[in-house]
């Protein structure tokens, strides 16, 4: 388990794309991805690259607004909590017409899969449909998945309130990217916490790499992440939280 605190993270380049961020998975963690928060602003055109030659990628808008040029003559607005999903082959432009801050995750291409070129996908699309997974302790919008071809997976989950729940990923890695609200991730029997604070913090990331049992406890005002599923979800998995004591972490499913 590794914790990342974004306000404590110092700005870099990121990859080869000509852009600045602060790296919240890297290289070096060696999941098979890597995300950065980047922050544009108004008035900036900004081209967006793959990370490197061979890897999709793509960009969860957490605040602010752009416009993007499709491949196809279009010109696609962006908003809060849309996603833009571009293979490897893809390059295009985005303009800021509010200042903006991404969650860029870069992902290398898999030879046995084909994605779009250019997908936008909005939350807003989402809930109401069997893509709003209710996990019993809030609900999972699957807004990437494997059928998607993009080799990760990608999801807006939101966190009820008062509760503390027991977790476990034997199957993916997942990156959780606390965005919103407050609470804990608890560990190694107790041993090890780290807090998550939207207004400490600025987002917390809490990259679960070596598939560990973990509880997620949530104060009063609950919360809301950006996951990222290495590999992909399939979009059915939920958590089952009615297994008794001796096997009390809810696992994801294949």
């Amino acid at each position: 388990m590794k914790c990342i605190i974004t306000n404590q993270q110092t700005v870099s380049d990121v990859g080869e794309t000509g852009l600045k961020g602060k790296v919240l998975v890297s290289e070096q963690d060696d999941v098979g991805f890597v995300v950065y928060d980047v922050h544009l602003v108004k008035d900036q055109v900004i081209e967006l690259k793959p990370y490197k030659i061979g890897y999709n990628h793509t960009y969860y808008v957490m605040r602010g607004v752009a416009v993007a040029a499709s491949p196809y003559g279009e010109e696609v607005q962006l908003g809060a909590d849309d996603v833009l999903a571009l293979n490897a082959e893809t390059i295009t432009t985005i303009k800021v017409k509010e200042d903006i801050r991404l969650s860029i995750g870069y992902v290398p291409c898999a030879p046995d899969q084909t994605p779009g070129r250019f997908i936008v996908r909005r939350l807003d699309d989402i809930v109401g449909t069997p893509k709003n997974v209710f996990w019993q302790r809030g609900y999972s919008r699957r807004l990437f998945v494997k059928a998607d071809g993009f080799n990760i997976g990608i999801t807006n989950t939101t966190l009820f309130p008062n509760f503390r729940s027991p977790l476990y990923y034997p199957n993916h890695v997942e990156a959780v990217l606390m965005f919103k609200g407050s609470g804990k991730y608890i560990w190694n029997g107790g041993e090890e916490s780290q807090e998550f604070d939207e207004e400490k913090h600025d987002g917390t990331m809490i990259l679960i790499d070596r598939h560990e049992q973990h509880d997620v406890e949530l104060y009063d005002k609950g919360a809301e992440a950006i996951c990222y599923f290495f590999p992909a979800l399939l979009g059915h998995e939920t958590h089952d939280f009615t297994k008794g004591d001796d096997n009390k972490y809810s696992a994801y499913g294949n």
